[in-house]
């Protein structure tokens, strides 16, 4: 009851918040802000076409630029503070350089580029995003021992989440590097980091590092392959939440992984390891500091549908059984089966199915653990030489632990390209979603910030340009 009376008052606390934020908002007419907003995009589209931003050369690397420019139309804007108002219309441009280079052994991708928004109704979401990334693998000699690849990346973005039903802007940072050292014919060292941090407006800031140290022993009993791995994960957040308390959690990790050919190019793996995660008594509703336990999993890499029967099909599956990674404000420590599963079949030389299906648990923007289930099919099917189509369909349930909320979201989508002329491209895409929330009203207020029944089309047109 605690945490529903939280639940409620941290709602009509955010409401409040932009309430007085759309009051300060800059009062021009809405129809007139539209107009000199649509021109300012199309000018920029212009310019951002002139000879000047063309292709180039730089130390033997390609450098390009493609520009964006799409109009949208939400029938349902999720997070709008117009209440009387739940569609909208806007206008997005975003020029994005890019830097490629293939050299040797090493590869390099750079880019950076501004996503710039401009809306009719929900002006207070006008913004101008700047992202950036780089991709590379270590620049090696042919025969080095040592081998890798580091991945950086900054986003800022407005995020339409749908555990806490709103647009959210936020600014993200992440990190990745892979290493491989081979000690000998049969025995490498295997090291793997990741980072990733989400700084959000109203809620909850978000830090998440992990970082797994292998040793792998190769082609014993024929072909089997084992791996020990040291795994480290450490999760804090700031603290915006139902319970006001900031997560703050380690955890380690030891395992064992055996992986085996079983049929041609099929390869099987399981994993078997114990895992212990400390954290602190505020943030769990039973107030418990530790949570330990073994964890198991399977997994299939390669085709796991004959070759010889289906020649097109490439497949992978995994499933694993284990406690949430980072676990929420209202995770008790439960196990859950979690994987996923693609299977893809080129069914002719224009024609393309895919099926995909996963399970995970997520943690949200306000620090709960969410039970995600996702299927999905898409076809993508080329027209002529110059036409593309792609469809899709698919279904998502959401579980949230501890508290009485479920969501089921049916979605699907359809969009085309036309290449006009080498540079220049054009096309439409539309998108509907049908959400059903179920559980205790208390879960369900009237406003934007949880779970709802509504029905959403997405129409957008874009037309593209690369130099």
């Amino acid at each position: 009851m605690a945490l529903a009376t939280e639940i409620e008052s941290q709602s009509a606390l955010i409401v409040n918040r932009r309430k007085i934020a759309a009051h300060h908002s800059p009062a021009m007419n809405t129809p007139l802000r539209f107009v000199y907003s649509s021109a300012f995009v199309a000018a920029l589209a212009m310019a951002s076409t002139v000879d000047c931003f063309g292709f180039a050369e730089v130390a033997r690397g390609a450098v390009t630029l493609e520009t964006q420019a799409t109009g949208t139309y939400d029938s349902y804007f999720i997070g709008t503070r117009n209440l009387s108002s739940k569609d909208d219309y806007y206008l997005t441009l975003n020029p994005e350089l890019r830097y490629t280079r293939k050299a040797g052994l090493a590869e390099l991708e750079a880019f950076g580029g501004v996503s710039i928004f401009r809306y009719d109704r929900n002006t207070e979401y006008d913004t101008e995003n700047f992202n950036a990334g780089l991709r590379s693998s270590l620049p090696v000699v042919e025969g080095s021992r040592l081998s890798g690849s580091v991945n950086l990346s900054y986003n800022e973005s407005t995020v339409i989440d749908y555990d806490v039903m709103d647009r959210i802007p936020t600014k993200s940072f992440g990190g990745a590097l892979s290493l491989s050292y081979e000690l000998g014919l049969k025995t490498s060292l295997i090291e793997s980091f990741n980072y990733n941090r989400s700084n959000r407006k109203l809620y909850s800031d978000q830090e998440l590092y992990g970082n797994q140290f292998s040793f792998q022993y190769r082609d014993f009993l024929g072909e089997t392959s084992l791996r020990l791995t040291h795994g480290y994960d450490r999760t804090t957040s700031s603290g915006v939440n139902t319970l006001a308390a900031k997560l703050d959690q380690e955890a380690n990790s030891l395992s064992a992984t055996l992986s085996r050919p079983i049929v041609g190019k099929l390869v099987g793996e399981a994993t078997y390891g114990y895992r212990i995660l400390n954290r602190s008594a505020q943030e769990s509703i039973d107030g418990q500091t530790k949570q330990k336990g073994s964890f198991f999993s399977l997994g299939l890499r390669g085709p796991f549908l004959p070759p010889s029967r289906f020649p097109k099909v490439e497949s992978s599956a995994s499933l694993t059984y284990q406690e949430a990674r980072n676990p929420g404000i209202n995770d008790l420590g439960q196990k859950t089966l979690t994987g996923d599963m693609n299977v893809s079949w080129q069914a002719r030389e224009r024609t393309k199915l895919t099926l995909n299906a996963s399970r995970s648990v997520d943690l949200s923007p306000n620090d709960l653990s969410v039970e995600n289930t996702r299927v999905s099919f898409a076809v993508a099917q080329s027209v002529g030489n110059f036409t593309t189509l792609n469809g899709r369909v698919g279904y998502i349930w959401r579980n949230y632990r501890g508290i009485d909320r479920k969501d089921d979201t049916f979605n699907a989508s359809l969009d085309g390209r036309y290449a006009i002329t080498k540079y220049w491209s054009a096309g439409a895409s539309y998108s509907y979603e049908d959400n059903n929330g179920r559980g205790n009203p208390i879960y369900l207020p009237i406003n934007r910030l949880h779970a709802q029944d509504f029905s959403r089309h997405v129409i957008s047109v874009f037309v593209t340009n690369v130099f």
